[in-house]
């Protein structure tokens, strides 16, 4: 058989011993396009939330205010981001390794911090910390001292002797927390899916993904005035701690829960690379990888 540059037949097909080590444009971009191309980008798609917020501390009889979710950010095609946004565009990642930072849940009356995946050269991608649930306090006239604090869904804020607004959401990530009636009420943290409420025990709802193959309801706010010590937030959800409830004096707030980054990849799409980092599960066609606590995805 005759050599011909490295190309036999109908197809260009690169034959071992006598190929130049050169592919035209177009062959290169119709293997890279079919993720066939050593070295090539991966496509994935990804959940990221962030640690939710601390429900208030009740102080003086007072409730505290929810804590509002962490921000929630998705790419899953036919689900949604937080605050009614649109799935955003998938990841096209490169070998190399990518930090994968998991935000803690807030303490009582604290915010949560932020998860994010990281790389130099690369654009970070980062879901908010949820806003901290505000105090509940009767002896101060100040609403700023009642007000939940802004994150990727806002606290909702305590009661007291003024009317304070929630908390604010961030846009593609979660909605507000709901403001206080006074005295007779905290306002619940916003969730990823919608706003707190005004009254004691309304949270804003969270958002459904099947990211994993199954659906899981994560990013919901935490109810305002609603146990002593108020509830946690469950870990790696990043829904809000509740408020405190005002039938004890000086007690804390939840805490609320961490979270969580969860990426997938069409498994045949991979067989050119090594991929490690997180806890590996599959789905269908899909190989799916979560992140439970800060760590490292190897693409090589």
């Amino acid at each position: 058989m005759r050599s011909n540059g490295g190309i036999i037949g109908g197809k260009k097909t690169v034959a071992i011993g006598s190929a130049s080590g050169v592919w035209a444009i177009r062959d290169a971009q119709r293997e890279r396009g079919a993720n066939n191309w050593p070295g090539g980008p991966l496509t994935f798609e990804f959940l990221i939330i962030g640690g939710g917020g601390g429900g208030g501390a009740a102080n003086d009889f007072l409730a505290g205010g929810g804590g509002g979710a962490g921000g929630y950010r998705c790419s899953v095609v036919g689900e949604s981001s937080g605050r009614g946004a649109s799935a955003e565009s998938h990841l096209q990642l490169n070998p190399g390794t990518y930090t994968i930072t998991i935000g803690g849940g807030g303490g009582t009356s604290a915010s949560g911090t932020a998860s994010s995946i990281s790389k130099s050269e690369f654009t970070t991608v980062t879901s908010l910390g949820g806003g901290q649930g505000g105090y509940g306090a009767e002896n101060v006239n100040n609403s700023e001292v009642y007000k939940g604090a802004d994150g990727g869904s806002g606290g909702g804020s305590g009661s007291g002797v003024t009317r304070a607004s929630g908390g604010a959401g961030t846009t593609g990530q979660g909605y507000d927390g709901g403001g206080s009636n006074t005295s007779t009420g905290a306002g619940g943290g916003g969730g990823a899916g919608g706003a707190g409420g005004n009254t004691n025990n309304t949270a804003g709802v969270g958002l459904a993904s099947s990211i994993t193959g199954s659906s899981v309801t994560r990013a919901a706010g935490g109810t305002g005035n609603n146990t002593i010590n108020g509830d946690t937030g469950a870990a790696n959800t990043g829904n809000g701690g509740s408020g405190n409830s005002t039938a004890t004096a000086n007690f804390n707030g939840g805490s609320g829960g961490s979270g969580v980054v969860i990426l997938r990849y069409l498994t045949a799409n991979a067989s050119v690379f090594t991929i490690t980092g997180g806890t590996s599960s599959t789905s269908g066609s899909y190989t799916i990888r979560t992140f439970n606590s800060t760590g490292s995805l190897v693409i090589s």
